[in-house]
């Protein structure tokens, strides 16, 4: 009798450790979208006062995607897509050193801006619809390590599906990001 509450004991244990072990792999490799609901009195004049916007806005959605491909709030959260503010965050390791690039296709009505480690990508106040035929290229030099990763934008009326590709160096062509083209993890805000 013994013997077999061990083993049951023993069991328990191990299926809880296999758990905890797959929960920890599944929040690994981590693209978080978030949505938020949007009222905007003032129009940020910079990529510091767009990130302040969303750091400071309570209201929000948040879910975990694989790709960042065709992403909206309707296709996320099955929530209207209008009076939004978008935010795509994730951390990535560059394991080939030099130029990557970055491709854009989106719509955001009133402002939007990405950051790398921080540091601005681009920024722009203006009304920007960039269509999948004509994407908007960045180019940032990467160094070795873990890098991270912010698309922040504003859209106030019925924004398009946003979509965001990546060339490494080595990459002849532009691949969506994703868990399968990037080595990703976690972060935490």
């Amino acid at each position: 009798m013994m013997r077999y509450i061990l083993f049951s004991l023993f069991f328990v244990v191990c299926v809880f450790c296999q758990n905890s072990i797959g929960a920890q792999n599944n929040q690994n490799g981590t693209i978080v979208f978030e949505a938020y609901s949007i009222s905007v009195d003032l129009r940020p004049l910079d990529i510091n006062e767009l990130t302040i916007f969303f750091d400071e806005t309570a209201e929000q959605d948040s879910n975990n995607v694989a790709a960042i491909e065709n992403l909206n709030r309707w296709n996320i959260f099955h929530k209207v897509d209008k009076d939004i503010g978008y935010r795509i965050y994730f951390e990535f390791y560059a394991d080939t050193e030099g130029k990557w690039q970055f491709d854009f296709v989106y719509d955001a009505g009133i402002v939007s801006g990405v950051l790398i480690d921080q540091k601005e990508v681009f920024f722009s106040d203006m009304d920007k619809y960039i269509d999948i035929q004509k994407p908007m290229v960045k180019t940032v030099a990467l160094k070795h390590g873990w890098h991270k990763f912010e698309f922040l934008a504003l859209e106030n009326c019925c924004g398009s599906p946003i979509t965001i590709r990546v060339k490494k160096p080595d990459m002849k062509e532009f691949k969506v990001i994703s868990d399968k083209t990037l080595q990703l993890r976690s972060i935490t805000q």
